[in-house]
């Protein structure tokens, strides 16, 4: 059975993880940590087939490795030629999903896909995202992407593998490394990230509920554990897509109450999907097929 496993850009960053794991003194687990980088094909290939050579399962896939392309070493195009940030936050984990979708079926396991308040503002039609080298919105529409996969996720393998897509919240991460602490600009940003930000521990709490929660085929799923597991049945829209945030939303209003506010747990919202979504996700899988080479 495969223990849990991260997989990431750099051994050393993973390194620190197993240290951690083992300075729990009664924690009997254990971690692996593989090399993996979304935006090259060849790593995310490398990555899947020693994947499949070493185990026969996978329970649970959370794609949540990504960039906001404001540090100023972060590549323009990807090894593939095409924008960075775009392929990193959701083409290579498109790759990576469906390169492990039999090891991932044969768990009846799930995919957790990390999604952004930024997706309000993402590009009406997601399909046009492929078409061109770099675009000005790359990581808006990365994060619009991962909720039109998570909805087609639910659909095509509807039975065998769940698809849940999580905000994580506004959060004072790693993420912003790239943007300059010089300057009145600087300290007023940290100020900000410090007053506003959730701590990295409720950043991951969304996904962590993703992954962990019980899911029932007829209600669709429940949130599972603490406040969570006293919320009402996921709601039912038109979409597909189930999505959790760490904020509440009165009377259901997104915004401006999806952005930034005090953690509250995880939580069901709805997702800004265009009309014609189901449409869209089809088309859309089908082209990413083309564009990673899995199509057939």
């Amino acid at each position: 059975r495969l223990p849990p496993l991260r997989a990431g850009r750099g051994r050393g960053g993973g390194g620190s993880l197993v240290a951690d794991v083992g300075l729990e003194p009664h924690h009997g687990g254990q971690l692996i940590v593989k090399e993996l980088d979304t935006s090259d094909f060849d790593s995310v290939r490398s990555f899947t087939a020693d994947m499949k050579e070493s185990f026969s399962e996978l329970h649970v896939l959370v794609n949540n490795a990504g960039t906001n392309g404001k540090d100023a070493s972060t590549p323009q195009l990807s090894k593939q030629g095409r924008d960075y940030v775009f392929e990193t936050n959701f083409v290579g984990h498109f790759l990576l999903t469906l390169c492990l979708e039999g090891m991932l079926r044969r768990a009846r396991g799930r995919v957790v896909n990390l999604s952004s308040v930024m997706h309000h503002w993402g590009t009406k039609d997601v399909t046009r995202t492929l078409k061109s080298a770099r675009r000005k919105n790359s990581y808006r529409d990365s994060k619009l992407a991962m909720l039109h996969f998570t909805a087609e996720i639910s659909r095509r393998w509807k039975g065998d593998v769940a698809a849940i897509a999580v905000n994580p919240g506004f959060v004072s991460s790693d993420i912003w490394r790239g943007v300059s602490r010089q300057g009145v600009k600087g300290w007023l940003f940290d100020r900000f990230l410090s007053f506003l930000a959730l701590c990295p521990a409720e950043g991951c709490a969304t996904s962590v509920v993703a992954a962990a929660m019980q899911l029932n085929s007829k209600e669709e799923g429940k949130a599972g554990g603490g406040q969570a597991s006293r919320k009402k049945e996921i709601q039912r829209t038109r979409h597909e897509c189930l999505y959790l945030v760490p904020y509440v939303l009165p009377a259901g209003i997104r915004l401006p109450f999806e952005v930034m506010g005090p953690f509250m747990h995880p939580r069901w919202a709805t997702p800004r999907l265009p009309a014609g979504e189901v449409e869209i996700s089809s088309r859309f899988w089908e082209m990413c097929e083309e564009v990673t080479g899995m199509k057939g």
